[in-house]
């Protein structure tokens, strides 16, 4: 982990507007060897 890189991002999520809960979000979990879908 190159921890200079992590110091350097926002500690916030950024501030969407026009995004809200009613949004829907597409989340794919793949191993971590692999890459192939779970």
């Amino acid at each position: 982990m190159d921890t200079q890189s992590l110091q350097d991002q926002p500690v916030a999520n950024p501030h969407v507007p026009a995004l809200t809960s009613a949004h829907l979000a597409y989340v794919l979990y793949t191993s971590g060897s692999t890459g192939t879908p779970q």
